[in-house]
């Protein structure tokens, strides 16, 4: 086919494209102004339910063809719902390589992603990262003026508003089933009742060295702090007071004071090992049933990244020195010393490691670079696998994985925000330009939403609908 041919192929498809463009909207406009609430599309129905789309699927299985499951909630508007007929019918019409083809036109020509989708949590960000309830229905949020905020993910709409610090806020945590919230601040760290609001425990510090980091056990009701003077205390939040702590007064064998400005505590996924990290370097870990240092490790000077993989079997460490070391949770032992680095030429290498993390099948290893790059290795083997770079050197301030292991999302310094395929290493998308850094980035645990935090705002992005335009 030659060029004419191709021009006037283009042409003609542009047009009846645009034609039905036209036409879907004069027949989603005219659903909307009357009484029909319900679209049907193959094996999908959309109901409109009050101020929301309810979408359903029909399943497979003709013996339950009458049951509908409800597989999203998508904001109810005209313009959303034009969007939404018009993927959806090049989908149904079309072969799937020729609607791969035209979806990514269309959503690069037409769909600029500042529809409902996005909603914006009402209030200013803080320094304190949000973060989801562990079934990603809830989320909380941090706000310039000390207080805490409760939202409902779905609705965007702000559940509750807890009280109490009179100082900048450091970071927030849900308990594992979501019914207690924890804020720590520099004034004090307090524990709530997430339901009523009630204030369950307040750990104030007033005329005492300040607590620093603080975590909820994943399996019994106590909450680890790190102290500014090094300390390491466990309190109870039926009893409200310490049933461990460690200072250098204590005989036990965890007396030792981990170092000066504790700013990072974390128990083990499966809660029987704790782990603490002070501003010197240093990493302590502990078995917290016999309350023995099982291993302490000296990286550079400076704070270094650390976590738990999700077996609790390794801790991953990253180094000023672009190294990432995976080790053994109950000796210390380095199993794999992972360089980041893309290609043999010095200048390629990253100069400092701030962000490590395993996917959440712990099958890759992930680590951000003070240079923009993320890195990715095989967790089992530690071969490379690839290397996500923005554009422009552009810093990476945050990663997230989707839960379902298949996205990875980074946000970047002059505001971008990206989705990249895991399996592959693709750019996908740039999802959208903010005005300013993108502080922290999290995707939901059901793998529905994407929480997008900048020094300006905090943004939800419906990650269904993106993955419907993508695919």
């Amino acid at each position: 086919m030659d060029y004419g041919v191709k021009f006037l192929f283009f042409t003609l498809f542009s047009l009846g494209l645009s034609s039905s463009i036209q036409t879907m909207k004069r027949f989603v406009e005219k659903v909307t102004d009357s009484d029909q609430k319900t679209l049907v599309f193959k094996n999908i129905t959309i109901k409109q339910e009050g101020e929301m789309l309810g979408v359903y699927r029909t399943p497979k299985d003709k013996s339950q063809a009458k049951e509908l499951q409800k597989i999203e909630e998508l904001p109810c508007s005209v313009d959303f719902l034009t969007k939404l007929v018009m993927v959806m019918s090049i989908q149904a019409l079309l072969p799937w390589d020729v609607r791969h083809l035209i979806a990514q036109l269309v959503q690069v020509n037409t769909l600029d992603f500042s529809f409902e989708p996005f909603k914006q949590l009402r209030g200013n960000s803080s320094t304190a990262p949000s973060v989801y309830s562990p079934q990603g229905d809830f989320i909380l949020t941090g706000s310039e003026t000390n207080t805490v905020c409760l939202w409902e993910t779905f609705t965007g709409k702000q559940i509750r508003e807890f009280t109490g610090h009179t100082d900048s806020l450091q970071s927030l945590a849900f308990n594992c089933n979501g019914t207690m919230i924890l804020s720590v601040s520099d004034d004090a760290t307090l524990c709530f009742e997430a339901r009523t609001g009630r204030k369950l425990l307040a750990l104030v510090t007033e005329g005492k060295p300040p607590i620093l980091a603080a975590a909820f056990s994943p399996t019994t009701d106590t909450i680890l702090a790190g102290n500014y003077n090094g300390s390491i205390d466990v309190w109870s939040i039926s009893e409200g007071e310490k049933i461990l702590s460690r200072p250098e007064s204590s005989k036990s064998s965890m007396s030792t004071t981990v170092g000066p400005d504790c700013t990072f505590v974390e128990y083990s996924p499966d809660g029987t090992l704790i782990l603490a990290r002070p501003s010197s370097g240093f990493v302590f870990v502990w078995d917290l049933k016999s309350e023995n240092l099982l291993w302490k490790f000296k990286g550079d000077a400076g704070i270094i990244p650390v976590v738990f993989s999700p077996t609790s079997e390794t801790v991953l460490t990253g180094s000023p020195d672009g190294t990432v070391s995976v080790r053994k949770s109950l000796t210390g032992e380095q199993v794999m010393a992972l360089l980041s680095h893309e290609g043999e030429d010095i200048y390629m290498r990253a100069s400092s490691i701030h962000q490590v993390l395993y996917s959440p099948d712990g099958k890759t290893i992930l680590a951000r670079s003070v240079g923009g790059a993320v890195y990715m290795w095989d967790t089992m083997t530690g071969t490379d696998l690839r290397v996500l770079k923005v554009e422009g050197n552009d810093d990476v301030f945050s990663v997230a994985c989707s839960p379902d292991n298949s996205l990875v999302f980074t946000g970047s310094l002059r505001g971008r925000v990206c989705v990249w395929n895991l399996k592959t290493g693709k750019l996908m998308r740039e999802l959208k330009k903010y005005e300013s850094a993108i502080r922290s980035i999290t995707c939901s645990p059901d793998g529905k939403t994407l929480l997008i935090q900048t020094e300006e705002k905090i943004e939800l992005l419906a990650i269904n609908l993106l993955r419907m335009l993508l695919t």
